[in-house]
C-alpha cells in the first residue's frame, strides 16, 4: 500500500494542472481539451510523454523521466484525469 501511495504523489508532482490551471483563460482551457481529445485518438506514446510534461509539469525533466517509467494505461489515465480537472474548471467558470 505504501508504494502505492508514493506512486501517486509522484504523478501529482509529475502532472500537476492545478498548480497552473487559474491563470488559463477560458479559450485556453478549450484548447488544452481538445489537444488531449486528439492525443487520445492518434496516440504515439512519446508524443503524449512530451506534450504531457511541456504542458502540465513545473519541473519537465523529471517529468519525462516519470512518464517514459509508465505504461500507457497509466498515461491514458493520467491523460483521463487531468481532461477532467479541465472541464471541471471551465464548467465552473461558466457557473459564474
Amino acid at each position: 500500500m505504501e508504494n502505492k501511495a508514493r506512486c501517486e504523489n509522484i504523478k501529482d508532482i509529475v502532472v500537476n494542472p492545478e498548480s497552473f490551471i487559474d491563470a488559463l483563460t477560458e479559450e485556453r482551457l478549450r484548447m488544452l481539451i481538445v489537444e488531449l481529445d486528439m492525443l487520445r485518438e492518434d496516440y504515439e506514446r512519446e508524443n503524449t510523454i512530451m506534450y504531457l510534461a511541456s504542458n502540465y509539469s513545473s519541473n519537465k525533466h523529471l517529468s519525462f523521466t516519470v512518464l517514459r517509467g509508465m505504461h500507457d494505461d497509466k498515461i491514458f489515465e493520467i491523460m483521463d484525469s487531468t481532461k477532467v480537472t479541465l472541464t471541471n474548471e471551465l464548467k465552473s467558470r461558466k457557473k459564474k
